[in-house]
């Protein structure tokens, strides 16, 4: 049964798996989504789920750590910044899910690697950047 969930998770974004991931018991649809928080959260970044992803963000916190709350923040950015995906709020959702990470995580992100971070360029490799300045 694991491996059919993973399988699911992995096709999240075919409409038959998110049938079959919306129909699984909350409690369930949390273990599925803890395997890969980022990319589980990266599905629900993507239509038609946007307007769920805060929700399941609230559901997942208790897992994220501060690495994982900067990466998504980041892939938040990059479709806020992306014009294909102007059909949808990128910089409310950017904001209240900033609004959700712990002040310590906030703390870390001095204004000035922040704005970078914001700026980010896809074809940059931004581990470094997290190495450097978000460390677990």
């Amino acid at each position: 049964m694991k491996h059919f969930q993973r399988k699911a998770l992995n096709f999240f974004y075919t409409r038959i798996r998110r049938d079959y991931v919306s129909r699984m018991d909350s409690d369930l649809q949390i273990e599925l989504c803890k395997e890969d928080l980022v990319f589980a959260l990266q599905r629900y970044l993507y239509w038609p789920l946007q307007t769920e992803f805060l929700e399941m963000a609230s559901r997942l916190y208790p897992f994220l750590n501060k690495k994982i709350f900067f990466t998504v923040l980041n892939m938040i950015v990059c479709k806020r910044n992306d014009g294909k995906y102007g059909y949808f709020d990128y910089s409310s959702l950017l904001t209240n899910f900033w609004l959700q990470g712990r002040d310590e995580w906030k703390k870390d992100a001095e204004m000035p690697n922040f704005y970078y971070f914001t700026k980010w360029d896809p074809d940059q490799n931004y581990e470094i950047f997290y190495e450097k300045n978000v460390s677990s």
